[in-house]
């Protein structure tokens, strides 16, 4: 286009015109806005921003069906350090131990958190690793959570740590961050003694970041299992599982206002991974396959302090609803994922989705959740595609690692655990005209590629070891025996 004219060359040049449509991108793809930082950027910088969810997507295009990497730069973070779940014993003398048992990636591809426990020197923290591959990488923390700082534990007992959610603040300044603490009792990871959700907002860009407390609720370790606990997340509601003896609660908890409220799951078992929250809804899948969902019950004040546990939760009645289309029939685990939160009040879409990967068929089940009710009110999902063929080359169902959903450039795009232990990223084009027949299978053309090779020794890439930002063409994960954290380029500006 710019060969037509003067005229429109010198306007695709203008400044003016890529910080425009960089914010519009980052408005309609819900990137974190303060990734970039515009007045310091080049116009050919701002240009390539704006167009990398278009240009990301054009990889699947070249690569569709390739089972070899295609990053066009690897960097490893802080490549002295040894980076390590809490399960894996080395020896040897550390420069600085990371106990690892979670990393997030901002939309955005800037902006990265990582979890651990307090032997470690970094409970929580937040890294800038720069908005493009030529932006320097910070070798050290932005911001940490100090031991000491905020602590569940006693003298005697050892704390870990898990990322559960991410959103952005109202004004899209800041991060709102959901850590779940758990207590051990004498460094013994079977004796739990405290479990505590903590709700956490923090601000980049500020000359001095730091973790501010926003609230917490505590619970005994009988009512909460932080290793499974499905936690979701919107701008000002928490939504998570929690257990009491045999029966399973759902509880809704608005931390900025003080009020919430519980109910019983009253079905025999909700399978943790397929556990999903909309501004209006909880949805999730029964053992039998049911797609159901509780409606948002009005929310009561909550006693202060919430210092023993949720029975402070005010207990409400909510049965589930189920909807009308066919059940999933898979009665073995499958993995589910759902539209990225950062996407949920953007412009990208009128709809939600949520995608079910049904491995023994194999099939793809997707569904749209429309974001404003429907004429009667009631919350609804309507299948997209019912039963759909992909490539048969993820990993074990029961540990499938999966991210969010991301619309990028009209594509679902979303990245799994391979077979062999590679992240492979999957784009689903959105269907312009929807296939309800649950009998008749049809090809959605889905398209994949590996974005890194193959991992000897490794049982699975769990979602909590992966960061993914198709926006930006940006993956983090922990690769390799030595358990390396990497951050892996797969957009390239053109004029390097």
């Amino acid at each position: 286009m710019r060969k037509t004219c003067r005229s429109i060359y010198r306007a695709t040049k203008a400044r003016a015109v890529w910080v425009t449509a960089l914010e519009q991108t980052c408005e309609r793809y819900g990137i974190f806005k303060p990734t970039y930082p515009k007045d310091k950027m080049t116009v050919s910088e701002l240009e390539f921003a704006s167009l990398s969810p278009h240009l990301f997507v054009n990889l699947f295009k070249k690569y569709d069906g390739a089972r070899k990497p295609v990053a066009c730069q690897t960097r490893i973070l802080r490549g002295r350090i040894q980076w390590r779940p809490a399960s894996v014993q080395t020896g040897g003398e550390q420069v600085l131990d990371v106990d690892a048992s979670g990393v997030y990636l901002v939309p955005g591809g800037r902006y990265l958190l990582t979890s651990g426990s307090d032997k470690s020197n970094d409970r929580l923290c937040l890294w800038d690793i720069g908005y493009s591959v030529h932006a320097p990488m910070k070798v050290l923390p932005i911001a940490r959570l100090e031991e000491g700082q905020q602590p569940i534990a006693g003298e005697n007992d050892a704390e870990e740590i898990y990322i559960k959610a991410v959103a952005p603040s109202s004004d899209g300044k800041d991060l709102v961050v959901v850590i779940v603490a758990k207590a051990y009792r004498g460094y013994i990871p079977q004796i739990r003694v405290r479990v505590v959700i903590r709700v956490y907002r923090i601000d980049p860009c500020s000359s001095n970041p730091r973790f501010d407390l926003e609230g917490q609720l505590s619970f005994n370790e009988l009512e909460l299992d932080a290793e499974d606990l499905a936690v979701c997340l919107t701008q000002d509601r928490l939504f998570f599982r929690d257990v009491n003896g045999a029966d399973q609660f759902f509880a809704v908890w608005n931390w900025a206002q003080g009020t919430g409220c519980k109910w019983s799951v009253t079905v025999p078992y909700v399978r943790p991974e397929s556990i999903r929250a909309f501004e209006r809804a909880i949805v999730a899948c029964d053992d039998s396959g049911r797609l159901l969902f509780w409606d948002i019950p009005v929310l009561g004040p909550i006693a202060k302090p919430p210092a023993h546990g949720s029975g402070h939760i005010p207990l409400v009645v909510n049965p589930p609803k189920s909807f009308p289309q066919p059940i999933l029939r898979e009665r073995t685990a499958f993995p589910i994922s759902s539209t990225s939160n950062w996407q949920r009040r953007t412009g990208v879409s009128s709809d939600d989705h949520i995608c079910a990967i049904l491995m023994s068929t194999p099939a793809i089940r997707l569904y749209a959740i429309p974001r404003t009710a429907e004429a009667n009110g009631r919350f609804q999902a309507h299948p997209v595609i019912t039963n759909s063929r992909y490539d048969a080359c993820y990993g074990c169902a029961d540990e499938l690692g999966i991210t969010p959903l991301f619309n990028c450039d009209n594509h679902l795009v979303f990245c799994v655990d391979g077979e062999e232990c590679q992240v492979i990223a999957v784009a689903i084009p959105l269907p312009t005209t929807a296939n309800t027949d649950s009998e008749q299978q049809v090809d959605l053309h889905s398209m994949s590629f590996s974005l890194t090779p193959a991992q000897e020794g490794r049982a699975v890439v769990e979602d909590f070891q992966m960061g993914f930002c198709p926006m930006s063409g940006r993956l983090v994960h922990v690769f390799g025996p030595n358990f390396e954290l990497r951050v892996e380029d797969f957009l390239m500006p053109p004029n390097h």
